[in-house]
């Protein structure tokens, strides 16, 4: 994935120090004069979150065996960013150094199995622009949006993969590729990346928010992903910004996806065309407004 960091902001915290705030645009430096207030973590919350990480043995090994593989430099993983347009796949080494990407369209219209098909054909791609096969990998890492359990490596819902619910993901790919598969949410995914590689290295809490698509965010709390009840904690795209707003694909109206996504601006855009405002932004999109996308504006 790239991304661009905006800005860190760095907010006070009375129950966990300070929490360090990334704003992420794809390929764009934004510049905000304030995102958000401090919050407080109650007592009460931070023995939930304690108790929940206590209890979550899985994911703890999960982790020391993603730990275990960082130490060895000569380790290649590969992987996936699942997205609702498109398929981005990477071989790195351990060090998170790239040897090779592959971007593909996902055929989201077409269902579940095109999709994991076109996975597997992006993964092959890129192992071979790598020069390289399956069996020097260690393992594989899927990124996806939506609601995701991790443990289970199943894809229960999301919003943009139509017909997509509780999918088990992980051991479809796993079976195909031969090799052990981890899958995750692409944001949880992308602030890991940032804690581990890059503007979030030597942070400890911070919230992660990527505008793509659609809107999402991670939220490391003591160098972990915090995940909530049911995992959806970092599901901030799909709060209720305005409720009479317009509908979200997750079923809710008003969700600040619809209003402030890449797919949000391209629509707002071309809607702002028609009604006749002037702006340059047909220039780039050839003079038809059918070409206004997000990668446009």
């Amino acid at each position: 994935m790239e991304f661009s960091l905006a800005r860190i902001w760095p907010v006070r915290n009375g129950g966990t120090g300070d929490l360090t705030v990334l704003l992420i645009i794809h390929d764009r430096f934004i510049v905000l004069e304030s995102l958000l207030t401090p919050v407080t973590i109650g007592h009460s919350s931070k023995q939930r979150f304690m108790a929940g990480s206590a209890a979550s043995g899985k994911r703890d090994s999960l982790l020391r065996t993603s730990e275990r593989m960082f130490e060895d430099p000569t380790t290649l993983v590969l992987g996936v960013d699942l997205g609702g347009t498109k398929i981005l796949t990477a071989v790195t080494d351990s060090q998170g150094a790239m040897l090779s990407r592959d971007h593909s369209l996902t055929p989201a219209g077409k269902g579940h199995e095109a999709v994991i098909q076109s996975i597997v054909e992006s993964a092959h791609r890129a192992l071979e622009e790598a020069n390289t096969d399956v069996s020097a990998l260690a393992a594989v890492g899927i990124g996806a949006p939506g609601l995701v359990n991790p443990e289970k490596g199943v894809l229960l819902t999301s919003p943009h993969l139509p017909g997509w619910r509780n999918i088990p993901l992980k051991s479809i790919v796993e079976e195909r590729m031969g090799k052990k598969t981890f899958l995750i949410n692409d944001a949880n995914a992308a602030a890991l990346g940032e804690l581990h590689f890059g503007a979030a290295r030597g942070a400890r809490n911070f919230i992660y928010i990527t505008l793509s698509t659609g809107i999402g965010g991670g939220i490391i709390i003591d160098g972990r992903i915090y995940g909530g009840a049911i995992g959806a904690a970092g599901e901030v795209g799909h709060m209720t910004i305005d409720n009479k707003g317009p509908m979200c694909r997750c079923g809710n109206r008003g969700c600040w996806e619809t209003l402030a996504s890449g797919i949000a601006l391209a629509r707002e855009a071309r809607h702002r065309i028609v009604e006749g405002a002037r702006t340059a932004i047909l220039e780039y999109a050839e003079g038809d407004v059918e070409k206004v996308t997000a990668e446009v504006i």
